[in-house]
């Protein structure tokens, strides 16, 4: 799972697709919530980190796969 806090979410999804909060407050609303989906979630990539940060956590995780499937 990508993980960001759901105020970040919904500033990006704000961004990207000219909704407004409203909006992308409804759609958050209609989806299972974060709580939910981070118990639920083997592995959970931190998106609010600087993108070296990302980059290395999905390499990290690219690579546990790669070992788990081997």
């Amino acid at each position: 799972m990508i993980d960001v806090p759901e105020e970040t979410q919904i500033e990006r999804t704000m961004a990207r697709d000219t909704n407004s909060r409203e909006q992308v407050e409804r759609i958050i609303g209609a989806q299972m919530s974060r709580e939910d989906r981070l118990a639920r979630a083997d592995e959970v990539i931190d998106n609010n980190r600087p993108l070296d940060e990302v980059t290395r956590q999905v390499r990290e995780l690219h690579e546990r796969l790669l070992v788990d499937f081997d």
